[in-house]
């Protein structure tokens, strides 16, 4: 006979079950990023196990103290965050659910929001308090550059990154400070794309400098780098952009150099420096591979991070890049560290 004795202990488990759900569903390891890796951070300096910035990334000191937490319990410590250190830690990843804001609401809520947006540099203006079809564009860009789910809507993630200092903004004067990642591309609507486009018309390469970033933007970045030896990808990163600044950019009217794009890219140990080397540390560290300065310098740890890259990746294995390594490195489909 079922009585309501074991009704309730069985609900109780499945409360506790429900409340391990998203944990037991969870792997995070070196290299992560994201609301999830920052509510991992969270609780683990709760417990005293890390001291350092809420930034949602996954790096050296996160790995290390999810380390030095899973010899505390007598878990395998291997500074992976998986199933069974994620219950132990009692962590609960951030939810979809709850309140959030979409097109049409306004409020006190939606200009903190807004204000945050501006800080952030993907609003222009001031606070309005109402979430229009502009801040809808602002949060599907912030969304997008924060690897998080594009729809729109601010819900309890979104706030809980925008508000990390791991947020990207997407101002040049950030990414010059080092606050944020430079990479504005098809579709893209800042004042920073405004800033690029002042420089390629200046150049040459375009009449109109409205701020958005369309495919005939693109077509001019490409071209522009295709005429200065840059990968030819229209995308501005670090790399263009320092040439877009550079007294000895190529004009369109400047013939364009043989091979062009990446054909002409060689980068070797102890002989290559320079925002290329750059561009190639921030790919690497973004996949995994590379934990050292981001110094321009391709020094050793450089190099073998650069042959652990193509050892996984099905490249030939000799430290040195070329276009088949840098296409791959920059490639969407470049496999990440295991």
């Amino acid at each position: 006979m079922v009585t309501k004795k074991w009704i309730a202990g069985a609900l109780c488990v499945m409360l506790m079950l429900s409340i391990l759900g998203v944990a037991t569903a969870q792997r995070l390891q070196y290299g992560d990023a994201g609301p999830t890796v920052l509510a991992l951070q969270q609780r683990l300096r709760l417990l005293s196990f890390y001291d350092d910035v809420l930034d949602g990334k996954y790096g050296y000191k996160t790995y290390l103290a999810v380390k030095k937490f899973q010899e505390s319990v007598g878990l395998q410590a291997d500074g992976i965050a998986g199933p069974k250190t994620l219950e132990k830690l009692g962590y609960s990843a951030p939810s979809l659910s709850g309140k959030a804001f979409k097109l049409g609401d306004s409020g006190a809520e939606i200009s903190e929001i807004q204000a945050r947006l501006i800080a952030l540099g993907y609003l222009a203006g001031s606070e309005t308090g109402v979430f229009d079809s502009t801040m809808q564009k602002s949060v599907l860009a912030f969304q997008k550059a924060n690897a998080l789910p594009e729809n729109g809507i601010v819900d309890g993630m979104v706030l809980m990154w925008m508000q990390s200092a791991g947020a990207f903004g997407k101002s040049i004067a950030d990414w010059k400070l080092g606050k944020s990642l430079l990479r504005l591309e098809v579709h893209d609507f800042y004042d920073a794309v405004a800033e690029v486009q002042e420089l390629l018309f200046k150049l040459g390469y375009v009449d109109v400098t409205d701020g958005y970033y369309r495919e005939s933007t693109r077509d001019a970045v490409k071209l522009f780098q295709q005429k200065n030896g840059l990968p030819a990808d229209g995308v501005v990163g670090p790399d263009t952009y320092n040439m877009l600044t550079n007294p000895a950019a190529k004009k369109k009217s400047d013939p364009t150099p043989p091979g062009g794009s990446s054909t002409n890219i060689k980068l070797l140990y102890g002989k290559s420096t320079g925002p290329l080397v750059i561009t190639l540390q921030n790919a690497l560290a973004a996949l995994g591979y590379y934990t050292g300065p981001i110094n321009g310098s391709y020094d050793y740890a450089t190099y073998l991070a650069v042959k652990a890259f193509q050892q996984h990746n099905g490249l030939k294995v000799d430290g040195v890049v070329g276009p088949v390594t840098w296409d791959k490195v920059n490639s969407p489909t470049a496999l990440k560290k295991p």
